[in-house]
């Protein structure tokens, strides 16, 4: 056996997604068109889908209206694994977090990667989000699934006055401060 021989497999793009973008695949596949149903189905017969939607266009009006007729189930999550309170602290729009904290949802529901509403807002720099989150009783201990919490989202993307505030609110936080003013 002669070393380097032996080749390695060199990454291939998908054809179908060549084809698709030289307009040579064609929609009228039997396959394409019924993933294609199937998902506008799924989409458009779930009032989650709608829900969320009002949530990601910050649409008070549109969300206040899915919470009172009650067809809207505000879950945990979505078919998608979407937590509603962390979509909403992703949008910036803290009247949206307000309503959703006034209807009693959880505030430390971790979406499908384990982020909370405070681990979003410590991230995007949304300090009055985060500041309301914490004095509503989010928990600052809460790790998601890579092992960061929102003291290390806040630091790691150089929001030093929302790390500041959830370190007043911790009883860790000063380990985890004292450790980046360190680098």
């Amino acid at each position: 056996m002669s070393y380097g021989t032996r080749r390695r497999k060199r990454w291939q793009p998908d054809p179908d997604l060549i084809l698709k973008k030289k307009g040579l695949l064609h929609l009228e596949t039997p396959d394409t068109i019924v993933r294609m149903r199937l998902l506008k189905n799924r989409m458009e017969k779930n009032p989650e889908y709608e829900f969320m939607e009002a949530i990601r266009t910050r649409n008070i009006v549109e969300i206040r209206r899915l919470m009172s007729i009650g067809g809207c189930p505000v879950r945990n999550y979505d078919f998608l694994g979407r937590s509603p309170m962390v979509e909403s602290a992703k949008t910036g729009n803290i009247e949206i977090v307000k309503i959703f904290v006034e209807a009693s949802l959880n505030k430390d529901i971790q979406d499908r990667y384990g982020k909370t509403a405070l681990m979003e807002a410590a991230k995007l720099g949304y300090y009055d989000i985060a500041k309301y989150l914490l004095e509503q009783g989010a928990s600052v201990n809460i790790r998601d699934r890579k092992g960061y919490g929102a003291l290390t989202c806040a630091m790691d993307n150089h929001h030093e006055d929302i790390a500041k505030l959830i370190q007043e609110y911790s009883q860790e936080g000063s380990v985890w401060l004292n450790q980046y003013d360190k680098k």
